[in-house]
This record gives C-alpha cells, structure tokens and sequence, in this order.
C-alpha cells in the first residue's frame, strides 16, 4: 500500500477534533458540503459514521496531559503552523528530551520561520496578523505559540506523544475500512487526469508527499512540503477527471458567482501571484484572500506552485477549460 496514516500528524489531528461528534461540528461539515452543490445530510449519514466511531475509539484510549489546553479549541492558521512544524521535525515527538535538548533560540528561530512561511511575510508575524481581518482568539494563540516556543511545543509532542497509542488503538479497530479507503485514494490518484485536484501535490514539488488522513476527512490542503489527503474526498468528486463531477463543476459555478473571486481571477490574469500581492490588488485582507484562494484552488479554477519560498496562485487555464466543457455538454449538447 502507497499511501499511509502518518502517526505522529493524524494523532495531533485526533486530539485538536476530539469532539468530531458534537452536533456544531455535524453542521458544519452538512453546511459545507451543501455548498458545493452536494445533499450534505446524505453525504454525512453515508460516509460519516465510521469518522464517528473512529474519534470514540481514539477518545476510549485517549490520556489527559497538559497540552490539550493549547490543543482545545485550535485555530485553523495555529493548526497549520503546528502541522507543518510536527511535519518537518518528527523526531521531536520521540522522547521528552528530543525537544528539551534542542537550544531556546534554536525552537523560537524554527516557529518564526514556518510563521513567516505560513503568512506570507518576511520580516514581522505580529505586524501579519495586524494587518489581517483575523479573529483574536488566532492572534492570541499565534502570539502564544510565538511568545513561548519551546513550552508551548513541548506540552504539544507530550500530548500526541502520550496518545499514539490511542491513535493506533483506533486504527486497529477500523483496519479494514481505512485499508479499503486507502486502496481507494491510492487508485483514484493514480487513475486521475493532470487537471485533477488529486494531481496538486506532484504539480507543486516532486518533493511534495501525498499523506491521508481520516482525522480530517475532506481535507485537501499542500503545507510546505506535505500534500494531506482526507480519505472521504474521493467520494466528493466520483466521476472520472477527464470530465467534470457535478458536485465540482457547482463548486465552480459557486465560485465564479461571488464577486470578490471573480475580481481575483481577473486580476490573475496579468500572472502568478502570491496571497499578500493578491490581498494588496483586490482591496481584500491577506486572510479572506487565503480563504477565497482556498475554493477556487478546490473548484480547479486556480493552481499553485512554489517559487522563491512563497506559494504561488495562477489562474488555471486547464481548469477553466474544463468547466466551459462541462457547460457545453450539460447544455448545449
């Protein structure tokens, strides 16, 4: 099998969501995916009862540490920029002294730098996150994590630490079906057509490594040089790639309609560009630009390289031309 649960990530993933259950967070996912032109109530009663029964495995085995205070209630920018720390030092989870032997500056010179990374900016993470619409709780959290690294980090690796066996408690419990949902990721990309959404890690970096998760099961999202995959996104998008699934041409239709997408389209057509130029020429904070990015990423309208350090977004000539073809074979012929 090509494609694996990473231990240390989707254990970090299970302890952010541990609630997954909770009747808010079913609301959401229906609302979400309502949006995209799917019947989200059927979607969820279908596909989500087994990420149900996954999260109260992991929470049957789940140890108490001082770390789920940070981890309670995580932002989604403050997730990521653990994800992509966690994705780049492994070993720190091995062993309490993994991290505590690793010097103050050293831990504070690494999270300024994925901060910085993350924000798009290259001289101050604090003046980023003034200049953004974000909401205080990430301010804080980011300040926090900037503030005391080290500690911070160490309660953090103490948390997924303690409960990887909890995660592969979990895993063992559902063996079977995660297997099959594996086979199916691993089938489905190799089986997807260039302009596939399945395709954007092997077109952002040949160093770019496709890592499933069920922790975050629609999840598609390249962090640094991670490409994490959830394991219901094949159901998202059935249809083969060389045409267009319906539930991805509505998503694009969705997108084309919202003026504030549309005008970021417009203007990458004078090129690539990355979110901070986007955020700066379209009159929209660095923060509902990354968001507005994030969709039409999804809906194939835009794609993503990494140049210089930075992501890049360009307007997606292959993608557009998909979606003209879906309109003309829903339509006219």
């Amino acid at each position: 099998m090509k494609y694996k649960l990473d231990p240390i990530l989707e254990t970090l993933f299970l302890l952010i969501n541990s609630t997954w259950d909770n009747k808010e967070q079913k609301k959401e996912v229906i609302a979400e995916l309502d949006a995209i032109g799917l019947n989200g109530a059927a979607f969820y009663r279908v596909h989500f009862p087994l990420v149900e029964r996954y999260y109260a495995a992991f929470r049957k085995k789940r140890v108490a540490t001082a770390g789920d205070k940070i981890l309670e209630d995580m932002s989604m920018e403050a997730w990521a920029i653990l994800t992509t720390i966690l994705w780049r030092h492994p070993e720190w989870a091995e062993s309490v002294e993994s991290i505590e032997q690793i010097p103050e500056e050293t831990v504070h010179s690494i999270t300024h730098s994925v901060m910085m990374d993350f924000f798009d900016d290259e001289e101050d993470v604090i003046g980023a996150l003034d200049q953004g619409d974000y909401p205080d709780k990430v301010k804080w959290q980011i300040t926090a994590l900037l503030g005391q690294p080290k500690q911070r980090l160490s309660s953090v690796l103490e948390a997924v630490r303690k409960n990887i066996p909890a995660y592969e408690y979990a895993r063992a419990e559902f063996a079977d079906e995660l297997d099959t949902l594996l086979v199916r990721l691993e089938k489905r990309i190799e089986e997807s057509g260039p302009g596939s959404l399945f395709k954007l890690p092997e077109k952002l970096s040949g160093e770019t490594k496709v890592v499933p998760t069920l922790a975050v099961p629609l999840c598609i999202l390249v962090i640094d040089e991670l490409g994490l995959c959830g394991l219901l996104t094949p159901h998202l998008f059935p249809e083969d790639d060389a045409g267009y699934a319906e539930s991805e041409a509505l998503l694009a239709t969705k997108a084309l309609s919202d003026t504030s997408k549309f005008k970021i389209l417009l203007t990458l057509k004078e090129g690539s560009l990355y979110n901070l130029e986007i955020a700066k020429r379209t009159g929209l904070t660095p923060a509902t630009a990354s968001h507005h990015m994030g969709i039409l990423l999804t809906a194939g309208l835009v794609e993503l390289e990494k140049k210089d350090g930075k992501a890049y977004y360009s307007l997606s000539s292959d993608g557009v031309k998909r979606y003209i073809g879906w309109l003309e074979k829903s339509l006219l012929k």
